[in-house]
């Protein structure tokens, strides 16, 4: 078959030179700007993830080139080879470079006008000889020699990747954890390269761990095997596999027999890296983090449950005057939860859309507070947080910031600096958004609240469940054993909404009458991909603002998918075209295959601890952007190599090296969109088989509009979702923990 020229891949190209200077680089990715001169004197700009090369050294890179908004034709790379340099002339440039810890251009010199064309051997071989140079003490020269086989340590981790068709920017990230002893580790268990943050695919650390001499029931290969099944279910929401489920799918995994794999399961638990429980009859594998996570949130529960049965802050009676005095009116059902939270030290308050959470909360805290309580408010992500904040009119906190947390590179974790030791100072926290929670972030939340502090959680359990391991919010629902209150009735002024009465009738099963044009509900028939990102482009650029009076930064686009028909890549680039057209007075920058434009929507797609971000009044600043935040480009600095976003009052600067941690936002995904409201949701729904045409994910993506909800696809594809209350299972023992 012959395709249109335009939709065939480039042939890649090639260039070849020595470097002649490094312009930029990221110590974390190892992203590179540098100034490249070919045989011929011609210089050139390359860029790309080459994060072990230096001044002097000879290149020869593939790749393709591309056009800098402001530095014009660049080579962007995407493999590369390099050589130590082999004369006089590449080694002084080399060594000058700093590439070499204490050389600088004048030691340089009197290096290789003691050594020649032998520099760099003695610097591999003999640094001790470099003493012999006046002004160079042993020490020094020894230091000398451990700085330039770090850059050889490094050059043979990035050699060893590529072979296998590994990135380059790896290299720095492996080489950051594990340091000159990063190809050593990689060598006795490439299998580390699977963990979460390097995602490398099992079949190329398999086909290594082989070339590698591991055999094929190898206990390493064997016990990695198993912890990969646990790690990859574990992105599926399960906390734990059944032995009876994951032996044999390990087998499958590694084409051995199940035979092979008890012994090393037996190792695991000896080594503390696994734990197994009977669990109704069932033996059940956990993760050690997991295992401890789970455990440790029964316990502090039932401690908590145990405390909640002596803890009434003041009579009923008393409760009751003191919320006369506030003036709020509440239904029984809102009035016996705000009663329930003052006589317990722990709550779940859940219910659907117009059911009246949000008073109830006000009650909650405002009866907190008239008795001296110090209280906390918090959400799991920054949207979910302002729009609670805004509600009950009080501050409130991401929990990822309530408990100060950080990321560490060398062990791959996230940590709280709240804990046990450190608790959060509050006498009470009430948690919106409690679907969201899953639950290493509940056990978190646990461990860094004092023993005799009160406990809210907010949510909906229709909802979709979190992201992450476990059901925690469903969890405690089910035991039946954690006091609870779920509003059911709908408030006059909800009920008038066809937003909040469809909402109801999806979660309970009924199909809405889609021929009817509400006040904020509307549906619009299209079948076919091309046609529903058309129309879309239309209601968000035209339509919407012009009928309704809502701006287009207020209309947010969603979709079940990211990568079929109608998703949000293609919808993205679609609505970025139309919204936000190239402009002359407009810069680009692209990264990989995104494209970004000032003035562009964009989501942060990772947590990322470090970033710094300034309050746009210039007062306070502080250190985390986190998945899920939505903000706009402001510009696009070519001169510091940065992004500029705002995030609602929070300024953040991305160096171009962080660009992969953004992603347009014109269209987010319905499990993206959870936790966060807007004005105005428009609903892509093409038609297709998926397991994410649910009842769950259209509940959820309706209930994220707050105005207008507009659905564009097909009545079918609408039907098929409210129909279909398929609910993923979940492996997780916690409320059978709780129960006993």
């Amino acid at each position: 078959m012959e395709y249109p020229e335009e939709l065939l891949a480039p042939e890649p190209q090639q260039e070849e030179g020595v470097i002649r200077s490094i312009i930029f680089r990221s110590e974390t990715s190892g992203y590179t700007v540098l100034r490249l001169r070919r045989k011929d004197g011609s210089e050139l700009t390359l860029t790309g993830a080459l994060p072990d090369v230096s001044a002097g050294e000879e290149l020869s890179a593939q790749g393709a080139w591309v056009t800098h908004p402001s530095y014009g034709d660049q080579f962007a790379v995407s493999t590369y080879e390099r050589r130590l340099p082999a004369d006089e002339r590449g080694i002084l440039e080399y060594l000058s470079s700093g590439a070499v810890r204490g050389i600088g251009e004048r030691t340089a010199r009197r290096i290789l006008s003691q050594f020649g064309l032998d520099t760099l051997r003695i610097l591999a071989e003999e640094p001790e000889r470099l003493a012999e140079i006046r002004g160079i003490s042993e020490a020094k020269a020894l230091e000398m020699g451990r700085s330039f086989a770090e850059k050889a340590a490094l050059r043979q981790l990035l050699e060893l990747l590529m072979a296998y068709g590994l990135p380059a920017h790896l290299a720095a990230g492996l080489y950051a954890v594990y340091g000159g002893s990063a190809k050593d580790a990689l060598k006795s268990n490439p299998y580390l390269l699977c963990d979460e943050r390097w995602d490398v695919d099992f079949a190329v650390a398999d086909r290594m761990a082989r070339d590698f001499g591991i055999g094929e029931t190898d206990d390493r290969r064997l016990c990695e095997g198993i912890l990969y099944e646990l790690v990859f279910n574990m992105q599926y929401g399960h906390s734990f596999i059944p032995k009876a489920k994951l032996l044999p799918a390990t087998a499958d995994l590694l084409q051995v027999d199940p035979l092979f794999l008890p012994g090393a399961l037996n190792l695991l638990v000896e080594e503390e890296r696994v734990a197994v429980e009977s669990i109704c009859g069932e033996e059940a594998v956990y993760l050690a983090g997991l295992y401890s996570d789970e455990t440790y949130v029964a316990r502090s529960l039932k401690a908590r449950l145990d405390f909640s049965a002596k803890a009434a802050l003041l009579p009923r009676s008393r409760a009751e005057l003191l919320l006369a005095d506030e003036g709020l009116h509440f239904s029984d059902k809102q009035r016996q939860a705000v009663l329930l939270a003052a006589e317990r030290g722990l709550l779940v308050l859940t219910g659907g859309p117009g059911t009246g959470k949000t008073t109830t909360v006000k009650g909650i805290l405002r009866l907190f507070s008239a008795c001296g309580l110090d209280v906390t408010l918090a959400a799991p992500t920054g949207r979910a947080a302002k729009r609670i904040s805004d509600l009950a009119g009080a501050e409130a906190k991401t929990l990822h910031r309530l408990l100060e947390a950080s990321y560490s590179a060398a062990e791959g974790v996230t940590r709280f600096a709240r804990g046990e030791k450190n608790p959060i100072d509050a006498d009470a926290v009430i948690v919106d958004e409690a679907s969201m929670i899953d639950i290493r972030l509940g056990a978190a939340l646990l461990r860094a609240l004092k023993p005799s502090a009160r406990l809210v959680f907010v949510g909906d359990p229709d909802q979709l469940p979190p992201v992450g391991p476990g059901s925690f919010l469903n969890d405690l629902l089910a035991s039946g054993v954690v006091p609870s209150v779920r509003l059911t009735e709908i408030f006059r002024q909800a009920a008038e909404s066809d937003i909040v009465k469809n909402a109801h009738l999806i979660n309970q099963g009924v199909l809405p009458d889609l021929s009817h044009s509400g006040n904020d509900f509307y549906f619009m028939e299209k079948t076919k991909p091309e046609e529903i990102v058309w129309a879309l482009t239309r209601l968000v650029g035209e339509r919407i603002p012009l009928r309704f009076g809502i701006a287009k930064e207020d209309i947010q686009v969603l979709s079940p998918w990211r990568q079929r028909e109608a998703g949000t890549v293609a919808l993205n680039r679609a609505l970025a075209d139309a919204l936000n057209p190239p402009s002359g007075d407009k810069k680009e920058y692209r990264s990989g295959p995104a494209l970004f434009r000032e003035d562009d929507r964009v989501m942060q797609i990772r947590n990322n601890y470090d970033l710094v971000w300034h309050k746009v009044d210039g007062g306070e600043e502080g250190t985390g952007v986190f998945n899920g935040d939505i903000g706009r480009i402001l510009c696009i600095d070519p001169d510091s190599e940065q992004i500029v976003v705002r995030f609602d009052d929070r300024m953040v600067a991305y160096p171009f090296s962080d660009a992969d941690e953004l992603e347009l936002a014109y269209a987010v995904t319905v499990h993206k969109a959870q936790g966060s409201e807007f004005p105005a949701v428009v609903l892509a729904l093409a038609r297709g088989v998926s397991p994410l045409l649910t009842r769950s994910v259209l509940y959820t993506a309706v209930t994220r509009a707050k105005q207008l909800l507009v659905i564009v696809g097909g009545a079918d594809t609408v039907a098929a979702m409210v129909k279909n209350n398929r609910k993923d299972r979940r492996y997780s023992a916690l409320f059978r923990r709780l129960a006993e």
